[in-house]
This record gives C-alpha cells, sequence and structure tokens, in this order.
C-alpha cells in the first residue's frame, strides 16, 4: 500500500531532523571532532600508504567522501549510514508493521539522549562497532538475496574498518546463527557461516589490492606486547627468562626502563621499538614491522609460563568487566598546530583548514559531561524499564520470542567488545561508549511495539 503525500512528507521531514540530531556536534563544536589518529585516516589513503597501526578501508571511504563533500560534511555522510542501518534493523525485527515515521522519532530520541552523536561527528571507526551485531542479525534472518546481499557487503566494509572487528565479527556471526536456530530450528542458518571465510579474508585482501601483499597487520604481536605491560606480566616474564630462547632481545636489554612504563609508554613515548637500522631503511612504520616479526617466537612461547599465564588472564577477566562499565563519553584533546590532524589538514584539505581553525576543538579540549550523565541515566531507565515491557508485552502477546534472545546476544556483544578493548588495549570509556547506546535504542524500540495500537490490519494477521 502506498504512503499518501501527506505521510511521504512527514518522513522526509523526520528524516532531514533525525539527520540533523545525529550531527548536533558538528553544528555546537564547528567541525568534525578529530583524535590524534584522525590524522592518520585522513593522510593514508591520501598518499596510497597502508598504516602499520591500523587498516586501510576506513582511511579510503573518509578521502573518497571527502573529495566530494569536503572533511567538513563527513558526519552528514556517517549519520547517513546510521540512518540507513537503524532503519533497516529496526523494520526487520522490531518495528515490523508500524510506520517508518515511528522508528525516526526514535532515533531522534536516542540522539538526543546517548553519545551516539558523538560517534557520528568524530573521524574514528568506531562509529561503526555496533552495526557488526545489526547487520549479523538481518544475515541470519530470513530475508530476499538483494537485502542479504547489502548486509553482506557493508558486513565486511565495516570489518575492514578497524582491527577489533575482525574479532568481533568472529563473535558474533556464530552467535547470531546459534541463537537463530534456536529460534527457528533451521539447520540452514549454519550454511551462512561460510561468510567467516569472507570476514577473516577481507583485511588481508584490501592490504594486497594496495600495496601487493597479503598480510593482515604488521603490529599486532607489537599490541600484545603493549597490552602484557599494561597487564603487569612482561617485565616479570623477562626478568625469568631474558636469555632463553623467545625472550625478545629488543626488550630484554630495555627491561630495567620497562619496570617503569605503561604499554602506551612503549608504542608511542619511548624508543624501545626503533634502532637506527630499521629508522634508515623506513622509519618507524619500519622498525614497528621489524619488531613484530622479532615477537614470533616469544608469542609461541610465553603462553607456556604458567606465572605469566594466570596473571594475564587474571588481568583479561578484571580489565573486561571495568570496562564493561565504563562508557562515558569521555572527552577530546585540541588538536592544535603542529597535531598530526592539522598538519594534514593543512596539507592536504587546505579549504577545511579554516574551518578547523574556528572551531571550538583547536581552540581548547573538548568535556562531554553533561551529555556522559544524560546518557548514564538514559542507560538506567532503559533497564529499568525492560522488566515491566517483558512483562506487559507477555500479557498483551506482543512481546516476540526473538526479542528474548536478541537482548541475550546483545548483552555478549557488549561483553565480547569490552573484551576486545578492555584487555588487548587498555580500559578506556569510549571504546564502551560506541556501543552502549544499542542498549537504550533496542529496548526503546521493544517499548514503542509493545505500546503501540493494534490495527485491523495487525488483528486480522
Amino acid at each position: 500500500m502506498k504512503a499518501s503525500p501527506g505521510t511521504r512528507n512527514l518522513e522526509l521531514l523526520l528524516t532531514f531532523a533525525a539527520i540533523f540530531a545525529l550531527t548536533w556536534p558538528l553544528w555546537v563544536y564547528g567541525f568534525p571532532l578529530l583524535y590524534s589518529d584522525s590524522g592518520t585516516y585522513l593522510i593514508s589513503a591520501k598518499i596510497g600508504s597502508i598504516p602499520i597501526d591500523r587498516p586501510y578501508t576506513y582511511s579510503y571511504f573518509l578521502v573518497f567522501f571527502a573529495k566530494l563533500v569536503g572533511v567538513y560534511a563527513l558526519p552528514i555522510i556517517q549519520a547517513s549510514l546510521v540512518l540507513y542501518f537503524s532503519e533497516r534493523f529496526l523494520a526487520q525485527h522490531i518495528l515490523k508493521g508500524i510506520s517508518r515515521s515511528v522508528g525516526l522519532l526514535l532515533l531522534i530520541a536516542v540522539a538526543l539522549l546517548t553519545g551516539l552523536p558523538h560517534l557520528v561527528c568524530q573521524l574514528m571507526p568506531d562509529l561503526f562497532t555496533p552495526f557488526l551485531f545489526f547487520l549479523s542479525w538481518n544475515i541470519m534472518a530470513k530475508q530476499g538475496w538483494k537485502k542479504a546481499t547489502v548486509d553482506i557487503f557493508f558486513l565486511l566494509f565495516v570489518v575492514a574498518t578497524h582491527s577489533s572487528h575482525l574479532l568481533l565479527a568472529l563473535f558474533i556471526l556464530p552467535l547470531s546463527a546459534l541463537i537463530h536456530y534456536f529460534i527457528h530450528k533451521e539447520r540452514r542458518v549454519f550454511q551462512k557461516l561460510a561468510l567467516m571465510i569472507a570476514v577473516w579474508m577481507i583485511i588481508p585482501s584490501v592490504n594486497l589490492l594496495q600495496s601487493g601483499r597479503y598480510f593482515l597487520s604488521d603490529s599486532s604481536r607489537v599490541f600484545f606486547v603493549a597490552s602484557m605491560q599494561n597487564a603487569g606480566v612482561l617485565h616479570p616474564y623477562l626478568e625469568a627468562h631474558c636469555g632463553e630462547e623467545g625472550a625478545p632481545d629488543f626488550l630484554c636489554v630495555e627491561k630495567a626502563a620497562l619496570k617503569e612504563m605503561s604499554g602506551n609508554d612503549i608504542l608511542w613515548a619511548s624508543d624501545i621499538l626503533m634502532d637506527s637500522a630499521c629508522l634508515a631503511q623506513g622509519g618507524w612504520g619500519n622498525c614497528w614491522k621489524v619488531r613484530n616479526e622479532e615477537l614470533k617466537p616469544f608469542m609461541q612461547s610465553w603462553w607456556k609460563d604458567e606465572n605469566t599465564r594466570n596473571a594475564y588472564l587474571h588481568h583479561a577477566w578484571k580489565a573486561t568487566w571495568q570496562q564493561f562499565f565504563d562508557f562515558g563519553i569521555g572527552m577530546i584533546s585540541s588538536q592544535k598546530e603542529g597535531s598530526a590532524p592539522h598538519s594534514v589538514l593543512k596539507e592536504y584539505f587546505s579549504k577545511d583548514l579554516a574551518k578547523y581553525e574556528e572551531a571550538d576543538q583547536y581552540e581548547h579540549d573538548l568535556y562531554f559531561h553533561g551529555s556522559s550523565k544524560t546518557q548514564w541515566w538514559t542507560l538506567v531507565l532503559s533497564m529499568c524499564m525492560l522488566p515491566v515491557l517483558f512483562l506487559v508485552g507477555l500479557r498483551n502477546k506482543k512481546w516476540k520470542k526473538e526479542w528474548s534472545w536478541m537482548l541475550l546476544g546483545l548483552f555478549l556483544f557488549l561483553l565480547a567488545n569490552a573484551a576486545v578493548c578492555g584487555v588487548l588495549s587498555n580500559p578506556v570509556d569510549r571504546y564502551q561508549a560506541r556501543v552502549i547506546w544499542m542498549v537504550p535504542f533496542i529496548v526503546l524500540g521493544m517499548g514503542l511495539s509493545v505500546f503501540w495500537p493494534v490495527t485491523s490490519n495487525e488483528r486480522t494477521s
């Protein structure tokens, strides 16, 4: 049944309102929000170089659209993708048969009550993390081949934007398949797990197309060493095993200095990974690559030490739960002249430089205490609302069996994100903030569906 002109006009108006709500930090602060890493993403595809410490795809995405609309308007492109992904998920699983306008109003509310707009306006791939869950759920559900093809394409794109997305996709895809099997009792859902092969291959394939070399990462072991340092197990291991096979020489010679360092110090604030030979052959990125290769024997041996293994697992458990409950929006440092983002804008995106130098972030650090408190209370109220929705939904026969499984899957996905970020990096509030808005988004959607008046068509069906 075709929508009336009035309905179409309302939906168009709400679409623009949703885009505006999702991008409000752009209008308030005057420019997309930039981290130091944003400079790497803006320059890599511009010069055709794969970053040593992150995948290439998100950089290509930013540069491609920056050529069309400029850096300033990139959050509008990202907001459009959020709108598309979110609407698809709502219409297929939560607000089925309910007017599109309702879903748009829901998204506007979530934009005003959570940190989602901050993610939309950051030039960072963390924005796309939640859509691993949405797209995996779509793919495992029954749908036409055209929609499934689009979902698979976007899933591979999202995986290719960040290394953590690869790990999360390899977790959520089989979990979604298992849940949908319990819901529908169809074994064919497991055939879709063949997609995991493409998920595993997408980042190396992009690297192959860009560089002619098939590889996943030239820095994964280096980052793991930093994780061990954060866990407090690297220095004791070196004290016990330096001189033995598998103990990295470049770390053993610095073990005294390591005692006072954090993992981030190893990566960014010391010369432990550098030497004159590797620097002369290709700069700090080449040194990371060399060290990454030298760490192969270490990765095969460290876990055999019982004390180190147990201490690291204890840290992993503690860091996972610390990250799980740490979901403030955080703050963002000023990127003044000489910073990576400013230097890249100055050299490659000069038309956007003037706008950035007039933005709030150029002048001072940005803090989001008010938005973090609003998000916290929204989450608390959503969780309090959930048991009421469950009971009312059961009573009026609107609670769907799929929703109970969806909430379980969502909890496990949030926990997996906390484990990947908290353990392999370090607990930082914004790492969990990238996914926590999913809770009020899904719960409020269920609430609308439970309390929405039943139409005569729905009664007949």
